[in-house]
């Protein structure tokens, strides 16, 4: 969405317009539901209860939205890292890198196909719960880059900051998710 096309419609919602929460939503929903699913996973349910509340979130905290700090879909993110959070707060665990292997590795040695595929869930499921425990900009910068193949202008004009600067946050925050994710040592187990 254009900056003054964002402009606008941000009036429109401040001044309790209800056909501009219409076009918010659709606006926004699309990346807003696929940045929440990368975080939590394909569940449906669980994406759309999560969704849900960042809208929820987005409409008691509209006034409070500063164009200086970055894009309306920036902040929209940052409400979803929040909500996706709290989302594995509330499953009252967390994937656990010890216990990666233990459900594949009870399958017969004749099920390898689903050894494998059990595996790279449970996989996926830590990089979610991995990505939902950085902090926001970190997360949106690493699932924006690589999974959504978003560019270094696009993230840049997202992130209300340079090419340089979004290349050098990259780095830093890919030795941050290496610290804390230590693929290596997983895939040789």
């Amino acid at each position: 969405m254009a900056a003054n096309d964002e402009s606008e419609l941000l009036l429109r919602l401040r001044a309790g317009v209800d056909a501009a929460w219409t076009v918010f939503f659709d606006t926004y929903s699309p990346r807003v539901w696929t940045y929440v699913a990368r975080l939590i996973g394909a569940d449906r349910h669980a994406v759309a209860d999560v969704v849900q509340e960042v809208f929820i979130a987005a409409a008691k905290s509209i006034t409070t939205f500063d164009p200086q700090r970055g894009t309306v879909i920036r902040w929209m993110f940052g409400i979803a890292h929040r909500q996706a959070a709290l989302y594995w707060r509330r499953q009252k665990r967390a994937p656990l890198l010890e216990d990666f292997s233990t459900p594949s590795r009870a399958i017969s040695s004749d099920g390898e196909e689903a050894r494998v595929l059990l595996e790279s869930l449970e996989q996926a499921e830590i990089v979610r719960w991995m990505l939902a425990q950085l902090p926001e900009d970190m997360s949106v910068l690493l699932i924006g880059r690589y999974l959504d193949d978003r560019s270094t202008s696009q993230l840049a004009e997202e992130f209300n900051i340079t090419e340089d600067a979004v290349r050098s946050r990259l780095v830093r925050v890919r030795e941050k998710f290496r610290e804390l994710f230590p693929l290596g040592e997983i895939q040789n187990q």
